[in-house]
């Protein structure tokens, strides 16, 4: 199973759009999917369904951060390295969907009982956040070296 396939799979399985990204990495980047499940469970719908930055979004920071980011006060190199790529990965998907924030993305309030209705009559899941998540791991797979 391709990370698209496995994203995809996690995420109409009943875990949100972060966990979906960062857990198809997660045995790449040498932490068990459980652990990546359970860090990147709070980021989802734009940080728990506050709709702020998108869940897809904040899981490929976490993705990158853990490849490349620096866990010494002296790596300096590491931080900027992991602060070029999030920044290219950021403006990638910015011009694939005119935005990195939950709300714009989908054009719904879905913390409300109304928004939620609204999810699902107008199939965000399938026709926002599924092109999202999928934007986010092509764009990583072309990213992370």
């Amino acid at each position: 199973m391709s990370k698209l396939e496995e994203a995809l799979a996690l995420f109409y399985g009943n875990y949100n759009c972060s966990q979906s990204v960062f857990a198809v990495f997660a045995k790449q980047l040498g932490i068990e999917k459980e652990v990546a499940l359970r860090i990147a469970c709070g980021f989802g719908a734009g940080m728990a369904r506050k709709q702020f930055t998108c869940g897809a979004v904040t899981g490929a920071n976490m993705v990158i951060g853990l490849k490349y980011g620096n866990y010494t006060d002296d790596d300096v190199f590491s931080k900027e390295k992991t602060y070029q790529l999030v920044e290219r990965f950021m403006e990638e998907f910015k011009s694939k969907h005119h935005s990195l924030e939950c709300n714009i993305l989908t054009n719904c309030n879905f913390s409300t009982d109304q928004g939620s209705i609204e999810f699902k009559e107008r199939n965000i899941q399938e026709n926002v956040c599924s092109v999202c998540i999928k934007s986010t791991i092509e764009i990583l797979d072309k990213i992370l070296m």
